[in-house]
């Protein structure tokens, strides 16, 4: 028995009501941090030097899904170097979703053509060519239709080519021969980095993060690039002075590990004397008294970022605030995500992952590890900081001596002080 023409109606608009309520909790609700993320640097490209504006839209894309909407108002921006970024970030996207599922890659379209359309009625000054090419790259595009509206998708993409003054019928011909190349024929340099190569966790979680080409601090002037996906990673300079130093501080560097001295399984602790930092403010701080807002300038590192795992926003937002002005970087707050998350084995790889990630200076989150209030996760910290005979690290592990209250854990300090004193005598 087939459906009726009201049945099919009916059952598009429940699927695409599913599918909106399912992105807006995708992109504000799952994970607050990154919404919170997103809404600040969307702010700020309105004012941010041109320089630094494709710096801050590299950072935008690499959240990933949830950053098309924002790049979507980008081409819509008041602003020229917003514009045309904004669109070049959203044609490297397209490339990239050619690779993923029909499925996948059928909804972020149709989320692009939505957006799209909705701006359409105020488009800015220098969004025609950006808005052509996105409406004719999705005119071509091969939905699933099971999932998503043909004809809705239609009236969308026919809205933005007339609302652009650009004739389109030059970029429709353009798209029309290259969607008849094969797929497998496009260049690397086309589709640009995968930002989910760029950071990302691994099926068993482990933490990969973007490769050593980018030195924690002092922060170089980011440059314009012909190329958007060439341009490195950079963090803003005007960071905001606050009354606790910060162990992302740009300071003297710290002294360099050792590798040589191995008293554990675990992989040995490698550190870039580039990534180097001054490490500071680890003492435990004294108890304090909780209020719904507390003083974060007050706190140690460790103390704010516990406030991420809060279920309070509006902390969460001052938390992040906070970090941010002591120097912390986007690959920062993905590892402090992992630091404070709930889930002891999370922590546990956290520790295991430390010692193999590059452009990462390992030695402060191995101290905050080391004051995990698991002794399983403080145990597996040590047996990495024991491979290493640099002055702080080797300074901890006296520390915990003197701290330590589990009996498995205190056991095995004495055992790495033993070894060592053994060591020294030889």
């Amino acid at each position: 028995m087939q459906k009726t023409p009201r049945i099919s109606r009916i059952s598009t608009v429940v699927t695409v009501s599913v599918v909106g309520m399912s992105l807006a909790v995708v992109f504000l609700w799952i994970r607050p941090l990154d919404a919170y993320l997103l809404y600040r640097w969307q702010r700020e490209l309105a004012t941010l030097p041109d320089e630094e504006v494709p710096v801050r839209l590299e950072q935008i894309a690499l959240l990933g899904d949830r950053s098309v909407p924002t790049l979507v108002r980008g081409i819509h921006s008041e602003r020229q170097v917003v514009a045309i970024n904004a669109s070049r970030l959203l044609q490297r996207e397209f490339s990239a979703w050619e690779m993923r599922s029909s499925h996948d890659a059928s909804r972020l379209v149709a989320l692009v053509a939505s957006e799209m359309a909705e701006l359409a009625t105020n488009p800015g000054p220098y969004s025609d060519g950006g808005a052509t090419w996105l409406a004719t790259r999705i005119l071509l595009w091969p939905i699933d239709r099971e999932l998503i509206s043909g004809e809705r998708l239609v009236a969308d993409c026919e809205l933005i080519l007339r609302s652009a003054k650009a004739p389109p019928s030059e970029a429709l011909e353009e798209e029309a021969a290259k969607v008849e190349e094969p797929r497998g024929t496009m260049s690397a340099e086309s589709k640009g980095p995968d930002p989910a190569e760029l950071f990302s966790l691994d099926a068993v979680g482990a933490v990969s993060v973007p490769p050593a080409d980018m030195t924690l601090l002092p922060l170089q002037e980011p440059q314009i690039s012909s190329e958007l996906h060439e341009v490195a990673i950079a963090e803003p300079t005007n960071l905001a002075r606050v009354p606790v130093a910060s162990a992302f501080d740009a300071r003297s560097s710290g002294p360099t590990v050792d590798d040589e001295t191995s008293l554990s399984t675990a992989k040995p602790l490698v550190a870039d004397p580039r990534q180097s930092l001054e490490l500071r403010r680890d003492a435990p701080v004294a108890p304090r008294v909780v209020t719904i807002h507390p003083d974060l300038t007050s706190m140690s590192d460790l103390d704010v970022m516990r406030q991420l795992a809060g279920s309070d926003d509006v902390i969460v937002r001052e938390a992040v605030d906070e970090l941010y002005n002591r120097g912390f970087q986007t690959k920062h707050f993905r590892l402090a995500e992992l630091l404070v998350d709930p889930d002891v084995g999370v922590r546990l790889q956290l520790v295991q992952s430390l010692p193999q990630m590059a452009g990462i200076d390992s030695r402060p989150w191995l101290l905050w590890l080391s004051r995990d209030r698991d002794p399983a996760v403080r145990k597996a910290a040590l047996a990495v900081i024991a491979t290493s005979s640099d002055p702080t690290l080797q300074k901890r592990v006296y520390e915990l001596e003197q701290e330590e209250t589990d009996e498995e854990v205190l056991q095995t300090v004495r055992q790495i002080l033993s070894s060592r004193q053994r060591n020294s005598i030889r």
